[in-house]
């Protein structure tokens, strides 16, 4: 994975891009075994992928990867969402009968208790950066703990969310959670996997989570790590679009080493 590529705007057209895409490329294949390779990192999570938020901007780079062999044909959607004035939030009409309507049942964990469950639900249905972030939220009970949703038939997991508290040490790793003068409260990194019901399971995790951080005073809340089709179920909600981004993977062979 490739999280990060900086040039200084003065030092541009130097090929110094080229240079520091090419030694980091070169960098990830001296490990043996590599199948695939990623561009954007959520742990830590400065950019998800390309940032698209200025669609211009977005467009030169993702033009400037596909030239050194990116597949920019199929990115996967990222977003991160939020919703600034938590103490004015209300649920939309009708949405919470909605939820109870289908009787999944949620509730919060914190800590170790029950937690191989959540690891094995994120472990068959997300990657290894969104297992890595479970990991560290559970070690952290204190400012962090777990919403799961549970089917009414076997109590089997069918969604799960991360909270987190204002000042979260999380936040050191995800920097979307600090902003000057908020107390900014976390929901990160819903992993429901998709079946008929899956919408309305988002829904009730982002509203669980919704409710903590308000519980937890803070002023805005951070739905962070949303995937594509999730957003325009969670806009619905009174979320807003903080942040886009486009991840892009190739196979190691397609890259160019070449400038």
């Amino acid at each position: 994975m490739i999280g990060s590529l900086f040039v200084d705007p003065a030092k541009r057209n130097l090929s110094i891009g080229h240079s520091l895409h090419k030694r980091a490329i070169r960098g990830l294949l001296q490990k043996r075994g590599i199948e695939k390779l990623q561009l954007g990192l959520g742990l830590p999570g400065i950019y998800l992928g390309i940032p698209m938020s200025d669609l211009s901007e977005g467009a030169r780079l993702k033009r400037w990867f596909a030239n050194n062999g990116w597949d920019i044909l199929s990115p996967r959607l990222l977003y991160t969402l939020t919703i600034r004035n938590l103490s004015h939030w209300q649920p939309p009409e009708g949405l919470l009968p909605s939820i109870q309507r289908v009787s999944f049942a949620f509730d919060l964990i914190h800590g170790s208790e029950n937690s191989e469950t959540v690891l094995d639900h994120v472990r068959a249905n997300a990657g290894p950066e969104v297992l890595e972030l479970y990991r560290l939220a559970l070690a952290d009970p204190k400012a962090c703990g777990i919403v799961r949703a549970k089917s009414p038939v076997d109590g089997a997991l069918v969604g799960t969310v991360i909270i987190c508290r204002p000042e979260t040490p999380l936040a050191t790793h995800l920097p979307v959670l600090q902003a000057a003068g908020d107390s900014v409260g976390g929901i990160l990194a819903p992993v429901v996997p998709s079946s008929p019901q899956a919408a309305i399971v988002l829904q009730g995790l982002a509203m669980l989570g919704i409710r903590q951080n308000k519980k937890d005073r803070a002023n805005m809340c951070v739905l962070d790590w949303v995937q594509g089709d999730e957003r325009d179920t969670l806009l619905g909600m009174g979320f807003d679009v903080l942040d886009a981004f486009e991840e892009l993977s190739c196979k190691p062979e397609t890259v160019s080493l070449d400038f």
